[in-house]
Order: C-alpha cells, then structure tokens, then sequence
C-alpha cells in the first residue's frame, strides 16, 4: 500500500512500518507492504471526525469490546457479563442507513 502522510519520516521508520506490519499479520492472517510518501498538500479528502463531547461520564468499564452488531460480538458481551466484567461496547457506523436498528 502506498500512503500519503504529514510525518513520513516517522511511518517509513523500520520500527514503525514492522510493528504496523506484524500487528495486522497476526489480526488477518493477510500480508503487508506498505510505502508512506509525503503528502501533497494540508487538506484532507475526506473529513476529520468531529465527535460531540460526552453527555456525562461514563461508567466505570473494565472490558472493551468491538460491537459490530452481529452475533460473535453479542457473544463476547455476555460472555464478559456473565463473568462479571464491566464492558464497555464500541462500535462504528459508515453510513445512517442501520441507524434505526
């Protein structure tokens, strides 16, 4: 994969690119290359996420876990609950299509 990034000294460091490399090996089983140039220019494509502040605190969690929706993600929830273990569930939209679900 060839990258545009601010800091390419920093991504085509050997220490970097091996622990990005390794890190999404052993995650997908899938092989990396990846080259980071310089970008052209300070403005972005695609937009920078501007998240709200939260509407209070949050409570106290002992456990991420990745929520997809999907089943293995509600089995990893009630594994944890049934534990006894305090997740908190983080999940990602791309699109407001499944917002109502």
């Amino acid at each position: 994969m060839v990258i545009p990034v601010w800091e390419p000294t920093f991504w085509n460091s050997t220490n970097t690119k091996t622990l990005l490399t390794e890190t999404l090996q052993f995650l997908t089983d899938d092989e990396y290359a990846f080259e980071f140039v310089e970008r052209s220019t300070r403005s972005s494509d695609q937009g920078i996420l501007h998240f709200k502040e939260l509407p209070g605190s949050l409570p106290k969690v002992d456990l991420v876990v990745l929520f997809s929706g999907g089943t293995d993600s509600l089995a990893a929830v009630l594994e944890a609950l049934s534990e006894g273990r305090r997740p908190i569930l983080i999940s990602h939209r791309s699109t407001p299509v499944i917002d109502s679900r």
